[in-house]
């Protein structure tokens, strides 16, 4: 007897799919420590390290996979009635090997590849892609009704923002607009020049040196170039929806821009306690007149949003204990590559043979063996018995080997028996009217799926290593 499954499913893991979500799980850890270890500011550079997850795996499908879907499908034991089945396919073909007991049980694939899977990533996707552009057009809405700060009235809050401009690099500071009467918070917006949305009531209720916090941090926004990588992140995080490490990844992304922004906002005002008091203020107004106030803040992060982290380490610049000062780009240079390197080797090896995949079975069961001529009769007391009391001796000459049994006496089979059970098979599908040629041709050019462990089952899940063999070349593998 041997320990088989008798039911399998396989998933190719050279997919466009299945590369990217390996790739997503290895990068993804890997950028998120190298940004922990370096823990300085870091800009543009910062940003393109944390946003590797969302693009380096599309890049990695693009060059290894071998389809786009992950072909999925059901396996069962090769068996005669199989042969009935409507969608029977004959040309796939696996045996699962037990190291322990030397044997195989050839299994048979059912089942078309993954198209519904298609149809689940276009429709997660489309959702995604149309949320977004719902969210652009309302933030659109939004810029429509706001007003342009008059010369005289705000000229204290345009000089602000021009001061803090120079003081962030801006060769040019961005256009500022007043929020509509019924909102409140501050954010920062893209297109051909960068805009500072800020309502009237915040500016009315905090200090001079808090209202220097907020601008700086929407400032800090423009300088690091986070509205386009924020754009791009997006529209690769919609692409691959489906996808749950590319959520983890963009969510990820946003806290750290929030947080180097409140960084660069506490080095140019030289005030990170005022930067604090601004963002616990802001919040306190957006709850205190609704949600509804808070709809506009679509840029980076809706209210309270990781606010204790940040003004913790508010606090720890400003009692010294965190840097609020660049690194410069190349130690995120040189961590990016770093996590590159690592993303990019763990797509070549998922996708490094298009005869790799990963099988989960169900609960064990016995197998009986096929066994030919005299090895069936050995193993079979009631026909030895038999013998013995009709006086007749026992032996391979009694029992001759040449008459071999049919075809699906027994579902595992030893790998000295496989030529005689190729026969069989063969005197099989001829009295069927099948091809027995292309059958037996294509059981011998099968796939080979051996435990991944030593023990084949963990709990109710069987790991295997699927190769592919040419049986009629003995002992050739690849």
């Amino acid at each position: 007897m041997v320990t088989a499954a008798p039911t399998i499913v396989a998933i190719e893991t050279n997919s466009a799919w299945v590369v990217i979500l390996a790739v997503s799980l290895v990068t993804f850890p890997a950028a998120l420590l190298l940004r922990r270890l370096i823990n300085r500011p870091g800009a543009l550079a910062s940003s393109l390290l944390l946003g590797l997850p969302l693009g380096l795996p599309l890049i990695a499908a693009a060059f290894f996979q071998k389809s786009v879907l992950p072909e999925v499908s059901v396996l069962q034991p090769l068996a005669p009635e199989l042969f009935e089945k409507p969608d029977w396919n004959l040309l796939h073909f696996m045996f699962v090997a037990d190291e322990n007991s030397g044997g195989l049980v050839p299994y048979a694939f059912s089942g078309a590849p993954g198209r519904w899977l298609l149809l689940l990533g276009m429709a997660v996707s489309s959702f995604m892609l149309l949320r977004r552009l719902a969210g652009t057009l309302a933030l659109q809405r939004v810029i429509h009704r706001c007003t342009e700060p008059d010369p005289h009235a705000d000229r204290a809050l345009l000089e602000r923002v021009e001061r803090l401009s120079t003081a962030g690099g801006l060769k040019r500071p961005p256009r500022v607009l007043l929020l509509p009467e019924g909102t409140t918070g501050a954010f920062v917006t893209g297109g051909m020049r960068a805009k500072i949305l800020i309502a009237p009531s915040l500016i009315a209720e905090l200090s001079d040196d808090e209202l220097d916090g907020i601008v700086a941090h929407e400032i800090a926004h423009v300088a690091s170039l986070d509205l386009p990588v924020m754009m791009v992140a997006g529209l690769l995080r919609d692409l691959v929806a489906w996808n749950p490490v590319a959520h983890l990844a963009l969510r990820r992304l946003i806290a750290e821009r929030e947080l180097e922004a409140d960084r660069c906002a506490a080095h140019m005002t030289g005030k990170p306690l005022a930067v604090a008091s601004s963002l616990l203020k802001m919040c306190e107004l957006m709850k205190t007149r609704g949600r509804r106030g808070a709809q506009p803040a679509l840029a980076f992060a809706r209210s309270g949003a990781g606010l204790r982290r940040r003004v913790a380490n508010l606090l720890a610049v400003a009692d010294g204990t965190l840097s609020s000062v660049s690194v410069g780009r190349l130690p995120y240079v040189a961590a990016a590559c770093l996590a590159a390197i690592l993303g990019l080797q763990a797509g070549a090896q998922v996708a490094r043979q298009a005869d790799f995949a990963i099988v989960w079975d169900s609960a064990d069961v016995d197998v009986p063996f096929w066994f030919k001529g005299w090895e069936k009769v050995r193993n079979d007391g009631a026909q030895i018995a038999g013998a013995k009391k009709e006086g007749k001796p026992v032996n391979a000459k009694t029992f001759p080997a040449a008459k071999y049994p049919v075809f699906g006496d027994g579902y595992a089979l030893r790998e000295k028996d496989f030529k005689p059970w190729i026969k069989a098979l063969g005197v099989w599908a001829n009295k069927r009217g099948l091809s027995a040629r292309t059958l037996t041709s294509e059981v011998s050019k099968a796939w080979h799926a051996v435990p991944v462990s030593g023990a084949p089952h963990i709990g109710p899940f069987g790991f295997y290593r699927i190769d592919f063999v040419d049986r009629t070349l003995p002992g050739q593998q690849r």
